[in-house]
């Protein structure tokens, strides 16, 4: 049986939707501000291409992905293999709240190939570089203001 392991953290930022959407996208500053996420180059559209790097203890790393979501503004997602023959199903979404920020939120799932023996270490790992990621997405817009 197929375990499949889902990741998801969230973080409220004090700026508007739009605000984040720009810091988030903007991917020639992007390796300036994040510790993990170095960037994203293709075509940055609904089924587009993409390239991804990030970095790691073990040096940067460059994935094919395709973006399976896409809505300007508000949310993107990528898929493709991750390691091992396991798929991943990455999204960043952002959400508005009544008081005027943003919630942004992270979901990862992977499935398929070694999901089943290594998923666990992995998800605490992902859940991890997510929110040190996310922390640094805030700590960088709200700076800007």
């Amino acid at each position: 049986m197929e375990k499949k392991t889902s990741v998801r953290a969230s973080v409220i930022i004090d700026a508007s939707p739009q605000k984040v959407w720009e810091v988030l996208t903007d991917f020639d500053i992007l390796k300036s501000w994040s510790s993990s996420f170095q960037g994203l180059s293709g075509d940055f559209e609904k089924n587009g291409t993409i390239e991804v790097t990030f970095k790691s203890p073990f040096g940067q790393s460059k994935m094919k992905k395709k973006l399976f979501q896409f809505e300007e503004g508000k949310s993107f997602g990528w898929t493709g293999v991750f390691m091992l023959g396991m798929s991943d199903y990455h999204t960043h979404t952002l959400k508005p709240t009544t008081d005027g920020k943003t919630e942004f939120t992270q979901t990862d799932r992977l499935s398929g190939g070694a999901s089943f023996l290594l998923g666990r270490m992995l998800e605490k790992q992902m859940q991890k570089g997510y929110e040190a990621f996310n922390q640094e997405l805030k700590t960088f817009v709200e700076g800007k203001k």
